[in-house]
Protein backbone atom coordinates (compact mmCIF):
# COMPACT_ATOMS: atom_id res chain seq x y z
CA UNK A 1 0.00 0.00 0.00
CA UNK A 2 2.81 2.47 0.91
CA UNK A 3 4.62 1.69 -2.34
CA UNK A 4 1.48 2.49 -4.38
CA UNK A 5 1.01 5.80 -2.52
CA UNK A 6 4.62 6.85 -3.17
CA UNK A 7 4.24 6.07 -6.88
CA UNK A 8 0.94 7.99 -7.05
CA UNK A 9 2.51 11.05 -5.36
CA UNK A 10 5.48 10.91 -7.75
CA UNK A 11 3.15 10.78 -10.77
CA UNK A 12 1.12 13.73 -9.48
CA UNK A 13 4.23 15.82 -8.83
CA UNK A 14 5.67 14.98 -12.24
CA UNK A 15 2.45 15.96 -13.98
CA UNK A 16 2.48 19.39 -12.28
CA UNK A 17 5.63 20.36 -14.21
CA UNK A 18 4.33 21.35 -17.65
CA UNK A 19 7.24 23.63 -18.67
CA UNK A 20 8.63 21.99 -21.82
CA UNK A 21 12.00 23.71 -21.43
CA UNK A 22 12.45 22.06 -18.02
CA UNK A 23 11.67 18.69 -19.55
CA UNK A 24 14.28 19.29 -22.24
CA UNK A 25 16.95 20.08 -19.63
CA UNK A 26 17.03 23.81 -20.44
CA UNK A 27 17.34 26.29 -17.58
CA UNK A 28 14.32 28.45 -18.39
CA UNK A 29 15.32 31.08 -15.82
CA UNK A 30 18.65 31.63 -17.58
CA UNK A 31 16.97 31.79 -21.00
CA UNK A 32 14.37 34.29 -19.80
CA UNK A 33 16.96 36.55 -18.16
CA UNK A 34 19.15 36.53 -21.28
CA UNK A 35 16.20 37.49 -23.47
CA UNK A 36 14.82 40.01 -21.00
CA UNK A 37 18.05 41.84 -20.21
CA UNK A 38 18.73 42.77 -23.86
CA UNK A 39 22.51 43.08 -23.45
CA UNK A 40 24.47 43.75 -26.63
CA UNK A 41 27.55 45.66 -27.77
CA UNK A 42 25.62 48.89 -28.17
CA UNK A 43 24.30 49.04 -24.61
CA UNK A 44 26.70 46.87 -22.60
CA UNK A 45 30.23 47.95 -23.48
CA UNK A 46 32.07 51.24 -23.64
CA UNK A 47 32.49 51.19 -27.42
CA UNK A 48 33.21 54.90 -28.02
CA UNK A 49 36.91 55.50 -28.66
CA UNK A 50 39.69 55.04 -31.17
CA UNK A 51 40.57 51.69 -32.74
CA UNK A 52 43.78 51.13 -34.70
CA UNK A 53 45.23 48.24 -36.67
CA UNK A 54 46.81 47.17 -39.93
CA UNK A 55 44.44 45.42 -42.32
CA UNK A 56 45.63 43.11 -45.11
CA UNK A 57 46.22 44.70 -48.51
CA UNK A 58 46.43 42.98 -51.91
CA UNK A 59 48.91 45.43 -53.44
CA UNK A 60 50.71 47.00 -50.48
CA UNK A 61 52.29 46.11 -47.13
CA UNK A 62 49.04 46.70 -45.28
CA UNK A 63 46.43 49.36 -44.62
CA UNK A 64 47.05 51.18 -41.37
CA UNK A 65 43.55 52.01 -40.18
CA UNK A 66 42.37 54.31 -37.41
CA UNK A 67 38.65 54.55 -36.66
CA UNK A 68 37.21 56.82 -33.98
CA UNK A 69 33.65 56.11 -32.90
CA UNK A 70 31.77 58.80 -31.02
CA UNK A 71 28.88 58.04 -28.69
CA UNK A 72 26.43 60.17 -30.70
CA UNK A 73 26.79 58.09 -33.88
CA UNK A 74 29.59 59.82 -35.79
CA UNK A 75 32.94 58.43 -36.89
CA UNK A 76 36.28 59.51 -38.32
CA UNK A 77 38.39 57.05 -40.30
CA UNK A 78 41.94 57.42 -41.55
CA UNK A 79 43.49 54.78 -43.82
CA UNK A 80 47.12 54.77 -44.93
CA UNK A 81 48.39 52.33 -47.56
CA UNK A 82 51.81 51.27 -46.30
CA UNK A 83 54.73 50.95 -48.68
CA UNK A 84 53.10 53.07 -51.40
CA UNK A 85 54.99 56.34 -50.83
CA UNK A 86 53.49 59.69 -49.89
CA UNK A 87 49.89 60.79 -50.33
CA UNK A 88 48.42 57.38 -49.66
CA UNK A 89 46.31 58.47 -46.70
CA UNK A 90 42.56 58.87 -46.89
CA UNK A 91 40.34 60.48 -44.28
CA UNK A 92 36.60 60.09 -44.05
CA UNK A 93 33.98 61.30 -41.60
CA UNK A 94 30.33 60.57 -41.27
CA UNK A 95 27.67 58.72 -39.35
CA UNK A 96 27.43 55.08 -38.41
CA UNK A 97 24.35 52.99 -37.73
CA UNK A 98 23.81 49.90 -35.58
CA UNK A 99 22.25 46.69 -36.82
CA UNK A 100 19.00 45.49 -35.23
CA UNK A 101 20.91 43.23 -32.80
CA UNK A 102 23.16 46.03 -31.56
CA UNK A 103 26.31 44.05 -32.38
CA UNK A 104 27.52 45.54 -35.69
CA UNK A 105 27.92 49.01 -37.11
CA UNK A 106 27.88 50.26 -40.69
CA UNK A 107 29.93 53.30 -41.67
CA UNK A 108 27.50 55.29 -43.79
CA UNK A 109 28.71 56.74 -47.08
CA UNK A 110 31.57 54.24 -47.40
CA UNK A 111 32.17 51.64 -50.06
CA UNK A 112 32.08 48.05 -48.84
CA UNK A 113 33.51 46.59 -46.72
CA UNK A 114 32.04 49.14 -44.33
CA UNK A 115 30.65 46.92 -41.57
CA UNK A 116 32.32 46.10 -38.27
CA UNK A 117 31.52 43.79 -35.38
CA UNK A 118 31.86 45.75 -32.12
CA UNK A 119 33.46 43.77 -29.31
CA UNK A 120 35.04 44.59 -25.97
CA UNK A 121 37.92 46.92 -26.94
CA UNK A 122 37.87 45.68 -30.55
CA UNK A 123 36.38 46.36 -33.95
CA UNK A 124 36.43 43.50 -36.42
CA UNK A 125 36.03 44.33 -40.09
CA UNK A 126 33.41 42.13 -41.72
CA UNK A 127 33.31 40.83 -45.29
CA UNK A 128 31.26 42.30 -48.14
CA UNK A 129 28.10 40.53 -46.90
CA UNK A 130 28.55 41.62 -43.28
CA UNK A 131 29.85 38.24 -42.06
CA UNK A 132 32.93 37.55 -39.95
CA UNK A 133 35.97 36.77 -42.05
CA UNK A 134 37.29 33.24 -41.56
CA UNK A 135 40.51 31.52 -42.49
CA UNK A 136 44.21 32.13 -41.99
CA UNK A 137 43.96 35.93 -42.18
CA UNK A 138 40.89 36.29 -39.93
CA UNK A 139 42.88 37.63 -36.96
CA UNK A 140 44.30 40.42 -39.13
CA UNK A 141 40.85 42.00 -39.49
CA UNK A 142 40.53 42.70 -35.76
Amino acid sequence: MRKGTVILVAIILASCNTDSSSQAGIDSTAVKSTIADGHNSRNSIDFAGTYTGVLPCADCEGIETKITLNQEGTYAKKSTHLGKGNDNSFEEKGNYTWDANGQQITLEGQDKPNQYFVGENTLTQLDMEGQKIEGDLAAMYV
